[in-house]
């Protein structure tokens, strides 16, 4: 007698709706005192697929503030290879993780899995917090995800996060009005808009529903967000200067400095960069003009002219992870160097070429993709791994013939 195939356990569980309604105080109050967040509550008690822009660490909380029920948010799997924590979490929450910046085939039978059993899908689509105020890339793919799935698709804009808490920054700063942040629905899309849409159409309307420049905010509402420490770590995010063009960046307090050509600049409450140089001729009104002149800089870099030598070199830890496992520590200590071509940990060799993916995490994490392996190269307090990710895509577009291709992993 033949054996029936077994059926995939279920995703969506009675405890997780437990879980979500007996920390919602919790969440709630947790989310006040770190953000001040004033979120638009939809009371509508339906099945969502919910995609969101990037700019805090407690993004996926927010959501769960406005929908009715447990949300099932996609993670990237570091969150998930956190040994008896990512265990809890798994238990408690249930988030599907995927695999940052690469096709993640699993992930997106786990996604529909949850729709096809009636819970709400939580999606960043961007795959990345933003560095500099404005969302960054979405890819494409999420609208033919989003058409598989089918549900109701509700399109949510997070406003103020990048000034109250950005990525390279270890502190939050304070408004001077209320709130310093706010959620709110900017449109929602029913299933039968779904099917009559195109993918470029849908994709449209997912980037100029979830884009955002907090500058730009700023400018309009006369918000302004102060900290004694405004600038400290942007060196996380820089690596361009206007003047010098690779270099690398100090900070202290709301200033930082190029250690190239000694050009200074102080972080404004008004989220403006000021030049403090009599000599700069070169600057950017906000950090978002200064992150799109970088990518700009480095889309424009013919990789293959520039020094053998090493470009920039890291003093980091050296992890193995084991996917939705654990991580086993290789190196307290090792030297990476970045070349035009490849990534270098002590004596091993990546080259780009092999690599299948590079991508950043959180403020100074680098996972690096090759063949089955994912190796975490986790750098000091100052540690850019921005630079990493950034020159491998440039090589990547330039091995495809790509030279104009904008997407720099980010």
């Amino acid at each position: 007698m033949s054996q029936q195939p077994k059926k995939n356990p279920s995703w969506v569980k009675l405890r997780h709706r437990i879980v979500f309604a007996a920390f919602y105080p919790v969440v709630y109050l947790l989310c006040q005192l770190r953000y001040g967040i004033q979120v638009e509550k939809h009371k509508e008690k339906r099945q969502w697929l919910i995609l969101f822009n990037h700019q805090t660490p407690f993004d996926q909380f927010f959501p769960c503030l406005m929908f009715h029920g447990p949300i099932y948010f996609v993670s990237t799997e570091d969150i998930i290879s956190k040994g008896w924590i990512s265990r809890l979490l798994v238990f408690l929450v249930a988030p599907i993780p995927i695999k940052k910046q690469m096709t993640d085939l699993r992930a997106v039978r786990n996604i529909l899995q949850v729709a096809r059993e009636g819970g709400s899908i939580g999606i960043a689509p961007e795959g990345n917090r933003t560095y500099s105020g404005r969302t960054c890339d979405i890819n494409p793919a999420i609208a033919k995800l989003a058409k598989k799935i089918g549900l109701p698709v509700a399109l949510v804009r997070f406003e103020g996060g990048y000034g109250v808490h950005p990525r390279w920054s270890d502190v939050r700063r304070k408004a001077d009005r209320f709130p310093p942040m706010e959620a709110r629905v900017a449109e929602i899309i029913e299933p039968e808009e779904l099917k009559e849409l195109s993918d470029e159409g849908l994709m449209g309307r997912i980037r100029r529903a979830l884009y955002q420049d907090d500058y730009e905010l700023v400018q309009e509402t006369g918000q302004q967000y102060y900290s004694p420490k405004s600038a400290e770590y942007v060196e996380r995010a820089l690596y361009v200067c206007p003047s010098c063009g690779l270099t690398t960046f100090q900070s202290d307090g709301n200033t930082f400095l190029c250690d190239g050509c000694q050009g200074e600049w102080e972080m404004m409450p008004d989220l403006s960069i000021r030049p403090m140089n009599e000599y700069q001729t070169q600057g950017f009104i906000s950090m978002g003009d200064w992150f799109d002149y970088q990518q700009d800089y480095i889309r424009g870099l013919d990789l293959h002219r520039l020094p053998a030598r090493a470009l920039y070199e890291d003093k980091a830890a050296l992890y193995r992870v084991n996917l939705y496992k654990n991580k086993e520590l290789l190196a307290e200590e090792t030297v990476v160097r970045l070349f035009r071509d490849r990534i270098t940990v002590d004596d091993d060799v990546f080259t780009f070429s092999e690599l299948e993916a590079v991508s950043v995490l959180g403020r100074n994490k680098l996972n690096l993709y090759i063949d089955k392996e994912v190796y975490q190269v986790v750098g000091d307090e100052r540690f850019n791994a921005l630079k990493y990710v950034n020159f491998y895509y440039r090589f990547k577009n330039m091995e495809k013939g790509v030279m104009n291709e904008q997407f720099l992993g980010l």
